[in-house]
C-alpha cells in the first residue's frame, strides 16, 4: 500500500470516529480559559474546555494541578505499602515462618491510615465546598 493510500484510508476511518467543533469566544473569555488551562497544566484552551465539559457530563470534579499531584503521590504511597506487604507475605512463605504479629499489625495499620487519608482527600476533592 502506497503512503498516500494509507493516509487516505487513515483519515477516512478517523473522520468516521471523531467530530470537530468550532467555538467562538470573546478575547476576555479566551484569556480566562487560557488562565484556567495554565493553572491545570494543560497546553491549550481546547484541552481545558474538553476536560471541563467531560467532567461536567460525568458529574465529576476536575481537580486542580496541586490536587492531582497530591492524589498521584497518595496512590504511589498506597502501592508502596501494598508492595511491602506482598514482599513480607512472599518472604514468610519462602522461609516457612510467619512475620511477627506486631509487625503485621503495624503494616496493616499503616495501610489503613493511608487508605483513610486517601479517602478523606478524595472526598475533599469531590466536594470542595464541604472543607473545614
Amino acid at each position: 500500500m502506497a503512503s498516500t493510500d494509507y493516509h487516505r484510508q487513515y483519515w477516512k476511518q478517523y473522520k468516521k470516529k471523531t467530530r470537530q467543533i468550532s467555538l467562538t469566544l470573546s478575547l476576555e473569555e479566551y484569556k480566562l480559559w487560557q488562565q484556567a488551562a495554565a493553572s491545570q497544566g494543560r497546553r491549550s484552551v481546547g484541552q481545558q474546555i474538553k476536560a471541563e465539559a467531560l467532567a461536567y457530563r460525568d458529574q465529576e470534579h476536575l481537580p486542580d494541578l496541586d490536587t492531582q499531584q497530591y492524589l498521584i503521590e497518595l496512590i504511589r504511597i498506597l502501592r508502596g505499602l501494598g508492595n511491602n506487604l506482598n514482599q513480607l507475605a512472599r518472604q514468610s512463605n519462602t522461609f516457612g515462618k510467619l512475620i511477627g504479629q506486631r509487625q503485621a499489625i503495624k503494616i496493616l495499620q499503616d495501610l489503613e491510615n493511608t487508605a483513610d487519608g486517601f479517602t478523606r482527600a478524595t472526598k475533599e476533592v469531590r466536594n470542595p465546598q464541604n472543607k473545614g
